[in-house]
């Protein structure tokens, strides 16, 4: 970035009016050591109009180096005065001839005025330029109704292990309705990669009946075809699905069992995802070269029903371990063998 200051002080025609102010702005910035989540400090660049009722072909005149380390901008639009300037032409008249006779008061007093505008303007180029405001400045606010799309707040996706930016380029898919399989397994393979996800639908389950919906001949639920049922349990297809998680490399195995960082970036993405109450189990399928055999007193590969296998890693030793997501923060995942 150093090498860049010469070029704008010696082409800065050659820089759109606010392409300039950026690159001066990150010259600013890595010079002084800003930090990123730090406060914003005061920008040493000021900005006056040129000085002249000829057209220009440029935005920028020319840019001059403060004797403080700070810009000075000299721009060909937007002034108090000038060839753009709204006020009639005799006060740039009047500038011309008190610069030319050494005096320079009434200019230096439009230029209070400039160090104000020129700013102002800056900012409301740069207002809806959502890139710029969270990549080049920083812009905490920006990130705000971003994350107001997909339901969360930095904070939130921060404590489920994951990058404050991660869920932004997800921003489309959070924001449909309705929510699909496919959209679940593009957000989690982008999560997890480099694991191959599949998502199964409809998986059968059987739900018990509460016993005052139990069918009570001659009392309640017993009519046919209507709302009579036989037992205690009925089927339900459409309260529960299955993700399954394939080619999963060993230490990312690992994090995904109930516990681990990987676990916790799952089941926060599926529960933000996924906006009906659904039944979800989760299948690890650990890359078998990968997979190592159980050893007394290590910590890896030794927990009985998620990671453990008896002999060396193949094929058929390493199935899938199941387990259910928790349907909140206070439950615990659990192993779950389907029936």
């Amino acid at each position: 970035m150093p090498a860049l200051e010469p070029v704008l002080l010696g082409e800065a025609k050659h820089f759109a009016y606010f392409q300039a102010i950026r690159l001066l702005r990150r010259i600013v910035r890595e010079r002084r050591g800003d930090a990123a989540d730090g406060p914003a400090a005061p920008m040493p660049i000021h900005t006056r109009p040129n000085l002249t009722l000829s057209f220009p072909d440029t935005d920028v005149e020319r840019i001059d180096k403060a004797e403080d380390g700070g810009y000075r901008v000299i721009a060909n639009f937007f002034g108090l005065y000038g060839v753009s300037s709204p006020l009639p032409t005799f006060y740039t008249e009047d500038l011309i001839d008190e610069t030319s006779k050494g005096r320079h008061a009434a200019r230096g007093f439009l230029d209070v005025l400039h160090r104000v505008l020129y700013p102002l303007l800056f900012d409301a180029w740069l207002k809806y330029r959502l890139s710029l405001r969270i990549v080049e400045e920083h812009d905490a606010a920006a990130l705000r109704p971003l994350y107001a799309l997909a339901g969360v707040d930095v904070r939130t996706a921060r404590d489920a292990g994951l990058h404050e930016h991660a869920l932004l380029r997800h921003v489309g898919l959070l924001s449909q309705r309705p929510r699909s399989a496919s959209g679940l397994r593009a957000l989690l393979a982008d999560a997890l990669a480099p694991s191959t996800v599949d998502i199964e639908q409809c998986v059968p389950q059987w739900l018990p009946i509460p016993d005052d919906q139990r069918t009570r001949v001659g009392a309640r639920a017993h009519r046919l075809g209507v709302d009579a049922r036989v037992g205690e349990r009925m089927r339900d297809d459409g309260g529960r699905l299955r993700i399954m998680l394939g080619d999963v490399p060993g230490p990312l195995f690992r994090e995904l069992m109930p516990g681990g960082d990987a676990f916790r970036r799952l089941r926060f993405l599926t529960r933000l995802y996924l906006t009906q109450p659904f039944v979800v189990d989760v299948a690890v399928r650990v890359r078998v070269r990968d997979a190592g055999p159980a050893r007394c007193g290590d910590d890896a590969w030794s927990r009985v029903g998620l990671d453990a296998w008896l002999g060396g890693p193949s094929a058929e030793r390493a199935t899938s371990p199941e387990f259910r997501l928790p349907t909140s923060l206070f439950d615990q995942a659990r192993p779950h063998h389907a029936g």
